[in-house]
């Protein structure tokens, strides 16, 4: 594993890798049971960021996938672990269920961990967007909605793809706090 499968990643995260999407495979024998490598703190903390020197963000694959919800039991139990586990950014094929935020949110209200965790994801993904979206000057990247309109023929692909681009920018001024409950 760690001369074959992990080789790309320890080049990479020597060259500044800003990101990497953790998969739902396990790996028994490598030390951490029957848990997917995407909700494995051993993978993720240990073998990611403590022994191979990953700085950047990760993200999860799709958690609505198999491998994921079954290891956990429940979307909801798997977004929590994906989050304990390392992940700045968690992935779904369509929106989270009321069940998914409450057990986040009430994790993050009564688990200092847990919330550290968060904190610690929100800054390294606010870090990743500063780093790379932020161009020489004071204004950064700023999608061109008009273009984007043009070229999707359909009138609610445009409008869902406005929304989703709004969502995934976060404004940070100096002195500002991380924008969290």
């Amino acid at each position: 594993l760690w001369s074959r499968e992990l080789l790309p990643y320890r080049v990479l995260a020597k060259d500044g890798l800003p990101a990497v999407m953790s998969g739902h495979l396990a790996f028994p024998a490598a030390g951490s049971g029957m848990a997917p490598a995407s909700l494995s703190p051993f993978f993720l903390r240990d073998v990611l960021r403590k022994r191979i020197g990953f700085r950047g963000v990760v993200v999860t694959d799709d958690l609505r996938m198999e491998g994921a919800v079954a290891w956990a039991g429940s979307l909801a139990a798997a977004a929590e672990a994906a989050i304990r586990a390392g992940n700045a950014i968690i992935l779904m094929s369509n929106l989270p269920s009321e069940e998914c935020w409450r057990r986040c949110l009430d994790a993050y209200r009564a688990d200092p961990a847990f919330r550290a965790r968060c904190l610690e994801s929100a800054n390294r993904v606010l870090g990743l967007k500063l780093e790379r979206l932020r161009g020489e000057g004071a204004v950064g990247f700023a999608p061109d909605y008009a273009s984007l309109s043009a070229r999707l023929p359909d009138p609610r692909a445009s409008k869902h793809a406005l929304a989703v681009s709004a969502r995934a920018v976060t404004f940070v001024k100096p002195g500002s706090v991380v924008p969290m409950n």
